[in-house]
């Protein structure tokens, strides 16, 4: 990788009126780095933007201040009643994503038999 001062000195001695062969050879280069040296600018390699997140700021403020009301009441926090209490045009995808990003963890609720009354008269004759 060549220093910035190279750059330089083919650019001063460019317009200098010099063909890049004489620069080439003032400078111990090919004709072709010369000229490379000057036309070509080093790409600055940026990192490519995050995809727009769906719920704006509002509704990210309306989603953690119902969080801390439920925490409060000692109640679960579901997303499908977070969108409903906040009102949110968002799916219960998207905001279960918006609270893992939060640090929260969702898992799926196993289902449970309900017991029938013929299950409760039989644990109280055992």
């Amino acid at each position: 990788m060549r220093d910035k001062c190279e750059r330089e000195m083919v650019k001063k001695l460019r317009k200098e009126n010099m063909s890049y062969t004489e620069i080439g050879e003032v400078m111990g280069l090919s004709r072709h780095f010369a000229r490379k040296l000057q036309v070509y600018q080093r790409k600055i390699h940026t990192k490519k933007p995050d995809p727009k997140s769906v719920l704006d700021n509002k509704d990210k403020l309306s989603i953690k201040r119902r969080i801390l009301v439920l925490k409060s009441e000692h109640k679960k926090v579901y997303s499908n009643k977070l969108k409903i209490e906040c009102g949110l045009d968002s799916s219960a995808r998207t905001i279960r994503r918006h609270l893992a990003g939060l640090g929260m963890r969702y898992k799926n609720v196993k289902r449970k038999i309900f017991l029938t009354r013929a299950h409760k008269e039989r644990r109280v004759d055992f």
